[in-house]
């Protein structure tokens, strides 16, 4: 697991992601089947990458690290540089041509004939299309390989724009629950929703009790009804708190952006750390700002090739 941000406005775009990264673990049954699934987790990982050369995108990896045993950055690297000149009108053209492509690599022709993959993953593309005046992001859940195809549907594709209607925007993924509770977002916490549920039970017994004194008859309470209403109406109050949040975040500058970005990653692993929550986030912050402009910047980037050129690092990290 981990936890990937991304933030937009009119400016551009700042995305961070933490290093926490799965490694899947099984036994390959002759059927092609696995089983005797295991998980580890390292805080090494590459997550996040630049997708072209000449196009200010780039693509965030959530939850398993690969495909068929193949590291997902090898395969983005793979890409980068079989299609890393070719320009694309949207960002969504780009994910569209990308998933074209991974079928056709030998490693998948190979493999998914032989094997299914039942591990999801969840890619995260995030900048500018040529034609695209503001940035869009693109959410891919990709649910694993089977019958020798990608196992996905419209549905697990997810499309954000930033437009003068719609200026900004505060979007993570991945263990999302402290970023949700942090922008107001509070139904996306399973502790707030286990109070939600306490709240239902305590106002249905209050009603029981009405109607066991005789001040309200039975066939008139939809106890079970009021108690529902309660979970709707505090989701649209914090609805509107998250709404102030992302109103605020519409006039940020790149580097405002970019330091909520880092603090929300931030935010998340310490909460791991503090609780007894598994610690499935952690490791070094990789950080960048995505501008039409000025292109894909980073910002913070774990490399240990040549780290004072300013961004500029060797060919293992970009």
């Amino acid at each position: 697991m981990t936890v990937v941000v991304g933030i937009l406005n009119t400016k551009g775009a700042a995305i961070a992601a933490d290093s926490a990264v799965t490694r899947q673990v099984a036994k390959l049954l002759p059927n092609g089947n696995i089983t005797d699934k295991k998980e580890k987790i390292v805080n090494s990982g590459n997550k996040m990458l630049r997708i072209s050369d000449i196009m200010p995108i780039g693509v965030m990896v959530v939850n398993n690290a690969s495909l068929l045993d193949v590291p997902w950055d090898v395969i983005i690297r793979w890409y980068r540089k079989q299609h890393g000149e070719t320009t694309y009108a949207t960002v969504e053209e780009l994910v569209v041509d990308f998933l074209d492509f991974i079928p056709k690599q030998e490693f998948f022709i190979k493999n998914a004939f032989t094997r299914n993959w039942p591990y999801p993953t969840e890619l995260v593309f995030t900048g500018y299309g040529i034609d695209q005046k503001y940035p869009q992001l693109v959410h891919l859940r990709i649910r694993g390989v089977e019958n020798c195809k990608l196992i996905y549907t419209t549905k697990d594709v997810q499309i954000h724009n930033i437009t003068e209607e719609n200026p900004s925007l505060i979007l993570s993924f991945g263990q999302k629950d402290i970023v949700a509770t942090l922008t107001e977002d509070m139904t996306e916490n399973s502790d707030v929703n286990m109070l939600y549920d306490q709240i239902s039970m305590i106002f249905s017994k209050i009603v029981m009790k009405l109607i066991n004194k005789g001040i309200l008859k039975s066939e008139q309470a939809n106890y079970v009804g009021y108690a529902k209403e309660i979970i709707p109406i505090l989701s649209n109050y914090h609805k509107e708190e998250r709404s102030k949040w992302e109103k605020s975040v519409k006039d940020y500058s790149l580097q405002q952006m970019a330091a909520l970005a880092e603090n929300l990653v931030n935010a998340t692993e310490l909460h791991r750390q503090i609780t007894f929550e598994e610690e499935h986030v952690g490791g070094l912050i990789d950080l960048a700002i995505i501008t039409k402009a000025d292109g894909f910047q980073w910002l913070n980037r774990k490399s240990w090739y040549y780290p004072s050129r300013g961004g500029q690092y060797g060919k293992f990290g970009v």
